[in-house]
């Protein structure tokens, strides 16, 4: 077990209500799913539910989720805001003890359909809570959470212990444990800064793409110029695919597909639309601008080095 699975499991198994910092890659997922499911029961109604922000995460952990509550039995619904929503609630007939989901849709489906029952719902994980409580979205969230029962147990998840963590700790005062099971970020991780002109830097890509081995998350601030850049990188002939929010689903899944099944060099991708993408074995990540806040960085860097792996991060 990592360090944020170790700590987490006992404290999680007595109820308590926790915020669990621990880097990108240290096995969180597992963390809290593991003692939360020993309280789960099969018997057909709603015990926990499971937030995060983007739909790629949504579904990673709704897979994990599927995977191991096949012991007991759980059914698993993943709700992703992309999704047909009719659907969404005539799947609720199923009566999932799990829900795996994007917390705009789930709000939607609670002040639309009397299916989605939340008086007996145990816990409450708030998945990469540093960027889920962004923007409009904590609105959102609270607004949910103040639908489900007072005595719900709430674990918050995240790799850095930003302002959103910080406001939910002083609010919650001593009914909440805070666990930082690693103090040394991105450590197994080493960081190369190269000086390059922004004319140079396709070129710097093309480079590093014939090192042997290579395969890189390529991270961009803009939609539009990760359309650029892989145009450009297209043409000279390397294999490269694109995630970001102006694809489809479908588009969104073979480019994920197809980079783990190594048939691209480089995933070209913004910061939303990688939030929570695991990809195991992943040599390296590229930063193609300057980053300018260290929770982007230990997030993007985070993709790479993961449970004990030595491996590179580039910036630029």
């Amino acid at each position: 077990m990592s360090p944020i699975q170790e700590a987490l499991y006992p404290i999680i198994q007595s109820g308590e209500s926790v915020i669990a910092v621990s880097p990108t890659g240290t096995g969180k997922t597992l963390a809290y799913l593991l003692p939360l499911f020993t309280q789960v029961e099969k018997n057909n109604t709603l015990q926990l539910i499971v937030l995060a922000p983007s739909q790629e995460l949504v579904k990673q952990i709704g897979e994990v989720a599927e995977l191991w509550g096949r012991a007991k039995e759980l059914e698993v619904l993943t709700i992703l805001g992309s999704a047909n929503m009719q659907r969404q609630i005539n799947a609720l007939k199923d009566k999932p003890e799990v829900i795996v989901a994007s917390p705009g849709r789930l709000y939607e489906l609670s002040e639309q359909s009397r299916k989605l029952k939340l008086h007996l719902v145990k816990a409450i994980v708030y998945d990469e809570a540093d960027y889920l409580y962004e923007d409009d979205q904590a609105i959102t969230i609270d607004k949910f959470t103040n639908k489900l029962m007072r005595d719900v147990q709430k674990i918050w998840v995240s790799a850095t212990f930003g302002p959103a963590l910080v406001k939910v700790a002083a609010e919650m005062g001593d009914s909440i444990r805070v666990v930082n099971a690693d103090q040394q970020p991105l450590a197994n991780i080493e960081h190369f800064g190269l000086v390059v002109q922004n004319r140079q830097k396709i070129q710097y890509l093309k480079r590093l793409s014939h090192v042997e081995g290579m395969q890189a998350i390529v991270f961009f601030e803009q939609v539009n110029e990760v359309d650029q850049v892989a145009a450009k990188l297209i043409y000279d002939g390397l294999n490269v695919v694109l995630l970001h929010g102006q694809l489809s689903k479908l588009e969104r899944e073979h480019a994920i597909n197809a980079f783990r099944e190594g048939k691209a060099t480089y995933l070209l991708t913004t910061d939303v639309s990688a939030r929570g993408l695991d990809i195991e074995d992943l040599p390296c990540v590229i930063h193609y601008n300057r980053v300018n806040d260290a929770r982007t960085y230990f997030h993007r860097s985070g993709r790479t080095g993961r449970m004990g792996k030595r491996e590179p991060s580039y910036h630029y």
